[in-house]
């Protein structure tokens, strides 16, 4: 898992051919080019979705990915996503490119507008809890196949 400063996404570039794509979408773009849902930069390999994240006061449920990377960038202030390894999890058995399952919450990131957040396959991330009684954060997510 990375999480920084979007001054230095650029820093994050030669991980992954497919993430330098997103990265490279994201710096070279003004958000307004960005349509609301799926916005394609390699096909299946590679989109960034531009969308508006419902949010709670609280929420139990991390989910993982087995082929992607999830670039997610915040818009506006107000999202807290936490954070474990997926080892720390008890996960039910699956065989989809997606799980998810409940746990209690592990590390918070403050998904403050200028960062970002990098989770990778071993990173068991839980979206969607409010910070400062927010409802709904407008964001980025960009889905990376490995």
């Amino acid at each position: 898992m990375i999480y920084d400063s979007m001054k230095r996404l650029g820093q994050y570039k030669g991980l992954n051919a497919n993430l330098d794509k997103a990265i490279d979408a994201v710096l070279s773009n003004a958000i307004s080019a960005f349509n609301p849902g799926k916005n394609e930069v390699n096909g299946s390999l590679c989109w960034i979705n531009l969308n508006t994240q419902a949010l709670k006061e609280a929420n139990d449920v991390y989910e993982r990915h087995m082929e992607y990377i999830d670039l997610q960038i915040p818009l506006e202030d107000g999202e807290i996503i936490s954070v474990k390894n997926v080892e720390d999890i008890e996960w039910p058995a699956f065989d989809t490119e997606t799980a998810f399952t409940k746990a209690p919450r592990g590390t918070d990131l403050h998904m403050d507008q200028g960062t970002f957040a990098i989770f990778f396959p071993g990173d068991a991330h839980l979206c969607g809890v409010s910070k400062d009684g927010k409802t709904q954060v407008k964001k980025l997510v960009a889905k990376v196949h490995i």
